[in-house]
């Protein structure tokens, strides 16, 4: 697959030396392998308390190393436009990195300009990813076939890595069908979705979708949220549901701080738990 970021040149260079993410040493402190340190432990997913860690006390100084870089990936002969974020030096890389998709009114550019998540992440020393989906942002011409496919080779391209990914609203429509196929669920290593679209079609698989998922979504959201929220319950490593207060549809726009809290903490016991089928090489 080749990729544009001003000239045309191969993906993983751009990624890997441009935005910086998806290169192997990128997910690791050092070395690019899990840090020798790194004991796997049991999580028991629906006893953990996911505002239990805070944030670090000085996370808004690191926010303002991060810089963002912007490129656009070919997929099926179409731009699909995306966004990244540097780690700050002197902050350890986790080894974990975050696919953000976004919802039908948004794109990359909402957690960014609309709750800073990607800046967050990115400080917080994860690979940090945000994609315009085809059909919206900056991939409003693109389209394609087949969108549980689309984000699968998408995932495939990250370099080998197995991401967590935000999957909010209408990016249901892209993840659901992709987990649906068995061949496709040890591409990621964790799930939040935010009352997404198309859970109804998880009745028919999700017993068996093992991917540890933080299920979130807004208090004042009792259509979608509400039905979501039930159809997801079913998933055998489902946390408890996590209810942002007073929040709407996009719950992330109105609590971000508990956002990121309930995100810093899901992404570490992710890494805590170190699944044999989700260890990055």
């Amino acid at each position: 697959m080749s990729i544009t970021y001003s000239i045309n040149i191969n993906w993983k260079i751009v990624v890997g030396v441009v935005a910086g993410i998806f290169v192997i040493s990128m997910f690791s402190s050092s070395s690019g392998q899990p840090r020798s340190d790194d004991v796997p432990v049991s999580v028991d997913w629906k006893e953990t308390n996911f505002l239990e860690q805070d944030l670090p006390s000085n996370l808004n100084e690191l926010m303002k190393g991060v810089e963002i870089s912007q490129g656009e990936a070919i997929f099926y002969g179409q731009s699909i436009f995306f966004q990244s974020g540097n780690i700050p030096g002197g902050v350890e890389r986790s080894g974990r990195t975050v696919l953000l998709l976004h919802g039908a009114a948004f794109s990359s550019q909402t957690w960014i300009d609309r709750v800073p998540t990607l800046r967050t992440l990115a400080a917080l020393g994860h690979g940090v990813i945000a994609v315009d989906l085809p059909g919206f942002g900056k991939s409003r011409q693109a389209s394609v076939p087949d969108k549980g496919e689309f984000l699968a080779r998408l995932i495939r391209s990250l370099s080998g890595k197995q991401p967590v990914v935000v999957s909010p609203s209408m990016s249901g429509s892209f993840i659901i069908p992709m987990l649906a196929k068995p061949e496709n669920r040890n591409l990621i290593s964790g799930w939040v979705p935010v009352a997404p679209v198309g859970t109804s079609q998880v009745a028919t698989f999700g017993k068996d979708l093992k991917t540890p998922t933080l299920i979130v979504y807004g208090e004042r959201d009792t259509g979608l949220g509400t039905q979501s929220t039930k159809d997801l319950s079913i998933l055998p490593n489902a946390t408890l549901p996590q209810v942002l207060p007073g929040a709407g549809h996009p719950a992330y726009l109105d609590q971000p701080e508990r956002w990121h809290k309930l995100l810093h903490n899901f992404i570490n016991k992710v890494n805590m738990a170190n699944f044999p089928q989700f260890m990055e090489a």
